[in-house]
């Protein structure tokens, strides 16, 4: 016998108040429904309005909330929402970007569609999937990405599909799989289930395979769960299905009766495996477990029942912790007790009722590879409670996945969970939406970066996605000298309060390149505060552009290894001035000057001044100094602080200078070197070769600054 003890809290409803007006909102929100969450809100959708709730003040008293009207049915991602509007019996589909709840705009409008879905990929990547119908057996799929900058470019992806006319087209849903980086179409007919899988890998469509579902009942609704789980209510009866992480092989798992249920969301928005359903006046809460070393075997059990009335919203806070919410922001928070007696588990299948050979699961293996064997015999033996896939498919090379049920080829086990390993290289890894760069291997994504939506002044953080991890990030306000490797980053930002104009002027050029496609480069301008930026495609390594904005962040990124003869890159911007009795005039002061002479230049120069000494060496060696006469003059003009001998440190660098002009070799820490009055410096033993051969210093080397000019203007090289 279970004994439960059940503690109750109840919790006053919290003050719900507008944040445009500060009014007291509680009363709106009314016959409510939880509709998802993006980076910093939940979304509820009532009768009347879309109420938007910070998630950091779900649970406080106070809660400022953004609220609108509603005139449809909406999805909500980090940086977009999407409103399903019925007018007239047709389907209208509005996409809007969104930073703020309360501003959103137009980006994109669909008509006549028959159903939508909106999946947020990761941070940075929205898929929203369209289905249309084409003629009575003809249907269509459109698939459009999105990501946060780059919003206003659409392009899709489209999939032909013929269905019977007699099988209506109920539902249509998406969930997107992590372990195989595809994206998994679902559509509900009156009594099957089709599934076809999008794989992001190779970008292709593949039919996976058809469930039938009961004949006499026809589907009233249904809800996918992001977690594989689906619900299908008919007049009688609900049932609840999962489906395969691996192979997407669906199982019956339970059947509930007629009353109100819904998977609970834990307080971070994933869903948990969770279920509560009304009792009449009351609530009950059953947990999906998993039966080990069985194949296909999932059941629900039952935990406990609450003296509380159902409500449409409810999360869980953790195992133990249960929030439901009623009209008006009534809450009630209660324990759960989930105790479990020790219970020994009969084997779910006897020995007449062992699983047939799934061969549609096999014809959709073989889409991946043709030359798996197909033909096997069903063997029947006794087994303890394990049922593995060598009993069904006794011929082929196939195991039991473990923990997740599932009969799949080993040949491709490895390849859906490692196919990220076919990346080798840290730019088309990180390309790869489900894939990152870990410790010099391309493996699968292990936490997604989330994109907040206060990120709004942070324009530079708009484009810094995963690929800003190859190579070496170069702030243009350094000098960089070498070869530029595949992979590295340029990138440059400037954020600004005020509208101005900006003139940018780019010059690159290279030593001569096998592949043209050396370099990938984007422009993010931001025209409006409260939009996200547009993407620009600049085509012309030479050139002199002009815009205006608040804001803009380039990027460069180098797709092959290479050698730079000459980069730069110059932002100049004018005055800005706004006429207006709400704005004070305001002039930016900074002026972004970036210019880099890079390594080729410098070899060139440094080859000539050695060849130089060489050739005045072997000419004039009769004049060089002997050993004690560069004794002599070095320390007169150490003495008369013409010249300073000291050891290397990066604090003595004023010009950015890391190499000896003369040798072309790094300055090592500690090591011996000379700076001479203008602030340039080289190795003590090149230098002294230097003045042996001179005999004396005249002037700098470099920036040909004369001694002569020094010693006159002592006092005003010390200030």
């Amino acid at each position: 016998m279970y004994i439960y003890i059940i503690f109750i809290e109840i919790v006053c409803g919290s003050h719900l108040y507008s944040r445009s007006n500060g009014s007291v909102e509680n009363q709106i929100f009314r016959e409510c429904s939880y509709s998802g969450l993006n980076s910093d809100y939940y979304l509820f959708q009532c009768i009347q309005n879309y109420i938007f709730v910070p998630k950091l003040e779900l649970t406080q008293k106070q809660i400022g909330i953004h609220s609108q009207k509603r005139n449809g049915e909406i999805k909500l991602s980090n940086f977009l929402i999407c409103d399903l509007i019925t007018n007239e019996g047709q389907k209208t589909l509005e996409i809007r970007r969104t930073l703020f709840p309360q501003y959103s705009n137009l980006i994109k409008q669909e008509n006549n569609i028959m159903f939508y879905d909106l999946t947020q990929i990761d941070s940075i990547c929205v898929i929203v999937s369209l289905l249309k119908r084409l003629d009575n057996q003809e249907y269509l799929i459109e698939i459009y990405p999105m990501f946060p900058g780059d919003v206003n470019k659409f392009f899709s992806i489209s999939y032909k599909f013929n269905s019977d006319s007699n099988r209506s087209i109920f539902g249509f849903s998406q969930l997107y799989n992590k372990i195989r980086n595809a994206l998994l179409l679902i559509i509900l007919k009156q009594n099957q289930i089709q599934l076809i899988e999008y794989s992001l890998f190779d970008e292709k469509f593949r039919e996976v395979s058809t469930y039938s579902l009961s004949k006499n009942n026809v589907p009233l609704n249904w809800k996918v769960q992001q977690s594989g789980y689906i619900i299908i209510t008919y007049e009688q009866f609900q049932v609840l299905y999962s489906i395969g992480e691996i192979l997407y092989e669906i199982q019956e798992i339970y059947r509930f009766d007629s009353q109100p249920l819904q998977m609970l969301t834990n307080f971070n928005g994933t869903n948990s495996n969770y279920i509560l359903q009304q009792n009449m006046n009351r609530t009950k809460l059953f947990i999906i477990e998993e039966i080990e070393q069985q194949y296909q075997s999932k059941n629900v059990r039952f935990i406990q029942q609450f003296d509380l009335q159902y409500s449409n919203i409810a999360f869980l806070i953790d195992e133990t912790q249960l929030l439901l919410i009623y009209d008006d922001f009534e809450t009630v928070q209660t324990n759960i007790r989930n105790l479990r007696l020790d219970q020994i588990q009969f084997c779910q299948h006897d020995i007449e009722e062992l699983p047939q050979m799934n061969q549609q699961s096999i014809n959709y293996q073989q889409q991946y590879d043709p030359d798996i064997y197909s033909q096997s015999k069903i063997i029947k033996l006794q087994q303890d409670c394990q049922i593995p896939c060598d009993l069904i498919y006794e011929s082929l090379n196939i195991s039991l996945v473990p923990y997740k049920s599932e009969c799949i080829f080993e040949s491709l086990y490895n390849q859906f969970l490692n196919g990220c390993n076919r990346f080798n290289n840290c730019y088309t890894c990180m390309q790869q939406m489900g894939c990152e760069w870990i410790e010099d291997k391309c493996q699968t994504e292990q936490n997604y970066e989330r994109l907040s939506l206060n990120q709004v002044k942070e324009s530079s953080k708009w484009f810094v996605n995963k690929i800003l991890k190859c190579g070496q990030e170069i702030e243009f306000n350094q000098t960089y000298y070498g070869s530029v490797s595949k992979g590295t980053v340029f990138t440059l930002f400037h954020d600004a309060n005020i509208y101005q104009e900006f003139n940018l002027v780019f010059n690159l050029q290279v030593e001569q390149s096998q592949n043209m496609n050396f370099i990938e480069q984007s422009f993010c301008l931001g025209n409006d505060q409260l939009q996200l930026c547009n993407q620009i495609i600049l085509n012309h390594f030479n050139s002199d552009f002009r815009f205006n904005g608040y804001y803009f962040r380039i990027i460069f990124v180098i797709l092959d290894d290479i050698k730079i003869n000459e980069l730069t890159i110059t932002i100049k911007q004018d005055d800005p001035t706004i006429d207006s009795e709400y704005y004070r005039i305001v002039k930016l002061t900074s002026w972004l000057f970036l210019a880099v002479i890079l390594f080729g230049t410098i070899i060139y120069i440094a080859n000539k001044r050695m060849d130089y000494l060489i050739s005045l060496s072997i000419q004039n060696q009769q004049q060089n100094l002997d050993t004690d006469s560069l004794q002599n003059v070095m320390e007169y003009m150490i003495k008369e602080k013409v010249i300073v001998k000291e050891h290397f440190s990066q604090q003595i660098l004023h010009y950015d200078q890391d190499k000896c002009p003369f040798c072309i070799e790094q300055y090592e820490i500690q090591q011996e070197i000379i700076q001479i009055f203008c602030g340039h410096i080289f190795h003590l033993e090149c230098f002294e070769d230097w003045i042996r051969i001179n005999t004396k210093l005249v002037r700098c080397p470099i920036c040909n600054q004369t001694i002569e000019y020094f010693l006159k203007h002592k006092d005003q090289f010390k200030k």
